[in-house]
Formats: C-alpha cells, structure tokens, sequence
C-alpha cells in the first residue's frame, strides 16, 4: 500500500493471494497457472495432466480474483506434452510460456489496456494439490498410466513409491515394455541392465531409475 504499485505481477507463486492485496493496484494483480483454463484449475495442474495422459497443454496469463483460478483470462500460450516429457520438463516449458506471455502483454498490462476474457466455467475442471503420501504406486493399472504416473511424480518432486521387503522404494523412470505376463500386478519378472520389469493390469513396464529410502539411486 505504501508503494501504491499501479499493477502486481506474481509468478511462481502457489499460495492464494487474499483480498487485501488484491484490492491495493489500480490495474489488478496478474498471475499465471500451467493450464489451459478453465481446465486443470487448483492444485497440481501439469501433475494430474501427465496421470492423466494429456498432450495438449499450456499456460494461462489472468488477473487474479478472489476465487482460485477463476479470474478473466489475458492470454495463453499452448504447448504440446510429449511422451517423454515429465512434470520438470513441462513445468519448464510453462515457464518459458510465461516469460513469453508476460513480454509480448507488459506494455498493455501498464496501460490498462490488457485484453480481458471471462472464462467459460462450464468447461472448467478442478483438481487438489496433490501430497507425497498420494505417490503410491497401484500396479493392478495399466502400463502406460502407470508409465505416466511415474513421469508426473518424478524429481524435483517427492516421486511415485511402492514397496519391497517392507521397504519404501521410489521409482524415478521408467519405460514401455513389450513382454507379456500372466503373473499378479506388481510381480517382479525379471531384472536386466535395462531395470526391473514389473508385471502391471495389462502388461508390463521396466523401471529404469529407482531408490530405496535413505539410499543411493540405482540406474536400470
């Protein structure tokens, strides 16, 4: 309030601003979330896309409101989730989006002249933030959602975990498999230079990156 800034820009920022600060900058408070919105508001939005096996993806640029995600939208920046993406290297992209964004629409955003588009809250979906104990690996699920779950959690973030002999062991990465197995989901098939081949619902899937709590990583 002291300053009385004109506009407030706030990237990287995960907490709700409250209305006390919104209400301070004559041009609004400007904020940015790696979805396309109105989909993927709330917690974890490139996490739950990757799960969720997306591939159109982005970055949206909006002045923030009281509610979570809901303000009018500036612009967007669309992107592609690859197969081989992870939640880094989509949190990466989103970054860079948002420098774009922020580059191509500072000029407008001073003059108050920036463009404002209500989103369509009838298209819109939401989901929590997500907690490291929610990284439990569910083997009974099919190879590639578990290929995805495996990307989505991994570093910097806490990481998928199973169990083995009772202990807590992180999966870092994976990949496909074109071995079939009758066995249980989450049998251990085989172990190679390549990782551990895992039996899944459908199929199988070789962790190539995994670690044992309090352990170094072991590289398949």
């Amino acid at each position: 309030k002291k300053d009385n800034p004109s506009i407030i820009i706030s990237m990287g920022w995960s907490q709700i601003i409250g209305e006390e600060v919104l209400t301070i900058p004559l041009k609004g408070v400007v904020g940015f979330h790696s979805s396309l919105l109105p989909q993927y508001a709330g917690g974890s939005p490139v996490n739950w896309g990757i799960i969720n096996g997306e591939t159109e993806w982005g970055i949206s640029m909006f002045y923030l409101t009281p509610g979570v995600d809901k303000g009018d939208i500036i612009a967007q920046m669309p992107f592609e989730i690859t197969p081989n993406d992870t939640c880094k290297t989509v949190y990466d992209k989103a970054g860079q989006g948002g420098v774009t964004l922020l580059q191509n629409h500072i000029k407008d955003l001073i003059n108050g002249t920036a463009s404002r588009v209500e989103q369509d809250f009838s298209k819109r979906s939401y989901n929590k933030r997500r907690k490291p104990s929610e990284g439990i690996t569910d083997w009974t699920l099919s190879s590639q959602r578990l290929y995805n779950w495996v990307r989505a959690l991994t570093q910097p973030y806490p990481g998928a975990f199973t169990f083995y002999n009772n202990k807590k062991m992180f999966i870092w990465s994976s990949k496909q498999s074109s071995v079939i197995s009758n066995k249980p989901p989450g049998t251990i098939i085989a172990t190679s230079t390549q990782g551990i081949l895992v039996s899944t619902g459908d199929g199988t899937l070789i962790q190539t990156c995994i670690q044992f709590e309090d352990e170094e990583e072991i590289q398949g």
